[in-house]
């Protein structure tokens, strides 16, 4: 079955996911009540000002150089998992197309059930920083649990640094992302990377940072650790798109900027 096939747009629901493993032995959150207009399964995230993603190691990636399936563990700041995120896409893409593949992200609680997706079809020659014109975006979106459009995101382009931005369900842009200069800066020092990120009217929703995740894990694979931090207060959904946004981040940026560095 193709992706385009395996969701839809708009009110329908998601096609039930199979409930995918959680690695090692992990702590997991505790449930939090239903909470009155919250899209289900994302209650977590009403008691949350940050959540730390952590992409795994792909053993045979590193050891045949061939793109795997990317694999995130979401917790908390007391390192309990909130949610766990697994990449649904075609081999041939992963090999020939690498981090400009189409993909589904299904992102599941700690029951295994999926709460959201971040979906973006593959579109051929699109995805560059470097123009202005729309054509050159790259836009995937963001379902919850029932199938309702939270959002989207899209990369932008960049002079001196690199942007990315969130959209409405109406894709209107509703917040925007900068990053520094140099992202290359995670390789050349033990610094993390900080992208801010505001709203259209310069409100801060708070930023995206890739965390310096040690020499051995950057140098030689390409599993990258983030830190998502956002106001308490801030709209769930608007929180969901920020995570959905750091994980288009990194296929968009980081993966890329490791996929040329092994070439």
């Amino acid at each position: 079955m193709s992706q385009s096939s395996a969701m839809h747009h708009g009110g329908n629901a998601v096609a039930p996911s199979p409930v995918l493993t959680q690695p090692g032995q992990m702590v997991f959150m505790p449930l939090p009540p239903s909470v009155p207009g919250c899209p289900p399964g994302l209650e977590y995230l009403t008691q949350l000002d940050q959540i730390l993603i952590k992409q795994e190691v792909e053993i045979l990636e590193v050891l045949t150089g061939l793109e795997g399936k990317n694999k995130y563990s979401l917790v908390n700041t007391l390192g309990q998992q909130v949610y766990y995120a697994a990449e649904e896409s075609e081999l041939c893409h992963r090999i020939f197309c690498g981090t400009a593949r189409g993909f589904i992200l299904h992102i599941t609680d700690n029951s295994g059930q999926e709460v959201m997706r971040l979906v973006r079809d593959f579109v051929c020659c699109t995805g560059c920083f470097c123009l202005p014109c729309k054509s050159c975006r790259y836009m995937a979106y963001v379902q919850d649990r029932t199938g309702q459009i939270l959002g989207y995101t899209s990369n932008l382009h960049f002079c001196c640094s690199p942007r990315a931005a969130i959209y409405d369900a109406d894709q209107q842009m509703i917040a925007e992302m900068s990053g520094p200069p140099c992202v290359c800066q995670d390789i050349c020092c033990t610094a993390d990377v900080d992208f801010p990120v505001y709203d259209v009217k310069g409100s801060s929703w708070g930023k995206v940072a890739k965390q310096w995740s040690g020499a051995m894990k950057e140098w030689f694979t390409t599993a990258d650790n983030f830190c998502v931090s956002f106001p308490m207060d801030l709209d769930v959904k608007k929180k969901a798109l920020m995570i959905c946004l750091c994980i288009y981040v990194d296929f968009m940026i980081f993966e890329y900027k490791d996929q040329n560095n092994d070439s």
